[in-house]
């Protein structure tokens, strides 16, 4: 009886062990990166002590920003390869499901997200008149000749880019200049369109889901084109896993940077800490409570279970700042470790990364309101309703790079007769918050995935043609390096929903 108890506890302490190491081995890179956040604090308050020059910041820096460059490279790529060779995997009734949940999921969250920033502001009521003039200006100003009505046609015009090449490397926007008028002392203004550096995402989105639905539509025609496109798929897929080894260094290297450069930053924090606390309890509160109580009725699994999955996204999306940079880490998380059909993952994550910005909505109407405080401006019900329909329709239009949404801003300060010259004041603090917005948009992205795959699991195992041939594709990717749920596919291929 003492040997059979001691082998049980022998076997069960290498169990233990077993399980130990193999936890350790698969989120290595998660460790290696916690580790890093805590270095690149500690090294960044070292140096605010030490006092470094321009050239040594610039030094530290460098190796993040080296990182930030090559995720920012493998974007397009990843966009492209994944989006159409999704879209060739689903049948036409999937793909039309698939994109009206995912349309309608991220309109409404956004909406809101803008709503639970509209009651924490009021409740709390942040903004004085007294931190308005005691915080200087940045020396950032924004043009104040921007309307809504631009951001929605500029919305349409990048939708559909006459020149795919161009849509690349250019957007597309509408500016305005000011000209005299002959024979008066007067001037007025005239409309230009006008380019910006920066990947239309939106309008290759939009051009890759058509090509991508005809391809799968052609059949065994088009074969070869479809095979191209997964081998592509898989090519970058494995340079994002190689890519993914630095993001400790990137990590340590943009935290500690970022921390030396902020000039003075117990006064700022001691001046708005308010309005930070007002911004951080709204983006927890949808980002903790909202968004998991939505996915656990609509799929009645464990949300922050999922959550801790993402870590590794999460970590990385706050570092760089953008959701873009984020996303082959948010894919790589999801298939690897959440299981989700990659069906699914590549077709709402590219899309979630251009027009799915909750933590963007929340900010701006949480910000308007803010300056509106500051400036003692009464406001009706009106006002109100008109900040949070402005806010959820720029953050649809607000592109996934840093300190985007402090410009849209300007949108939703017209349209309650805000001053412009305070948005500097949000300048002075955005290095904090906008790692915070974009948490919750890179997380918004991957709750989306969850949710939209539960709802059109039917559909995407629903016809045998189109079922066989994404298990095909889901069996081209080798087990050894991206693992993907392929018993979970072929339950929905074989028994449908749940």
């Amino acid at each position: 009886m003492d040997i059979e108890s001691n082998n049980i506890e022998v076997s069960s302490k290498m169990s233990y062990q077993s399980r130990l190491k193999g936890w350790l081995k698969n989120n290595i890179l998660l460790i290696a990166t916690l580790i890093a956040v805590f270095l690149g604090v500690m090294l960044g308050l070292l140096l605010r002590i030490a006092q470094p020059s321009d050239d040594v910041i610039l030094l530290v820096e460098m190796p993040g920003n080296l990182f930030l460059r090559i995720l920012k490279m493998l974007v397009l790529p990843i966009m492209i390869a994944s989006i159409v060779t999704g879209s060739a995997t689903l049948n036409g009734k999937a793909e039309g499901k698939l994109a009206g949940v995912t349309s309608v999921y991220f309109i409404l969250t956004s909406l809101v997200s803008a709503l639970i920033g509209l009651v924490f502001v009021t409740s709390i009521h942040p903004g004085t008149s007294a931190i308005s003039s005691s915080v200087e200006t940045s020396g950032k100003t924004i043009g104040s000749n921007a309307r809504l009505l631009d951001t929605f046609l500029d919305l349409l015009r990048n939708a559909f880019p006459e020149n795919l090449v161009e849509a690349c490397v250019q957007q597309v926007y509408t500016t305005y200049k000011e000209n005299s008028v002959d024979g008066l002392n007067t001037t007025k203004l005239e409309k230009f369109l006008s380019t910006r550096p920066g990947t239309n995402s939106l309008g290759l989105i939009i051009f890759c889901l058509a090509f991508g639905g005809t391809l799968g539509g052609l059949g065994k025609k088009a074969q070869i084109m479809k095979d191209f496109f997964s081998s592509l798929d898989q090519i970058v897929m494995k340079l994002v896993l190689k890519v993914m080894w630095i993001t400790p260094i990137g990590v340590l290297s943009l935290i500690s940077a970022k921390l030396v450069a902020v000039s003075d930053i117990y006064t700022l924090l001691q001046q708005v800490t308010l309005f930070v606390a007002t911004l951080v309890g709204g983006l927890t509160t949808e980002l903790l409570l909202f968004e998991p109580l939505v996915f656990f009725l609509v799929t009645r699994e464990n949300p922050y279970t999922f959550l801790l999955k993402l870590l590794e996204a999460l970590i990385t999306a706050s570092a760089t700042c953008s959701s873009a940079a984020a996303m082959p880490l948010t894919l790589r998380c999801l298939e690897d470790k959440c299981h989700i059909d990659r069906r699914v993952t590549r077709f709402v994550v590219p899309i979630g990364v251009t027009v799915n910005m909750n933590g963007t909505a929340l900010f701006v109407t949480t910000a308007t309101f803010f300056i509106a405080q500051m400036n003692s401006i009464e406001l009706g019900v009106g006002d109100y309703f008109a900040v949070v329909v402005t806010a959820t329709a720029v953050s649809i239009a607000a592109t996934s790079v840093p300190s985007a949404a402090v410009f849209l801003m300007v949108m939703c300060l017209n349209a309650i007769g805000a001053p412009l010259n305070d948005v500097s004041l949000i300048f002075a603090m955005e290095w904090i918050n906008d790692r915070c917005r974009t948490v919750n948009n890179a997380m918004g992205d991957a709750y989306a995935c969850g949710i939209v795959a539960h709802f059109c699991k039917r559909e995407l195992g629903l016809a045998p043609e189109n079922a066989t041939e994404a298990e095909n594709y889901s069996n081209e990717t080798p087990t050894s390096e991206n693992n993907y749920d392929k018993r979970a596919l072929a339950t929905h291929n074989t028994k449908g929903p749940s």
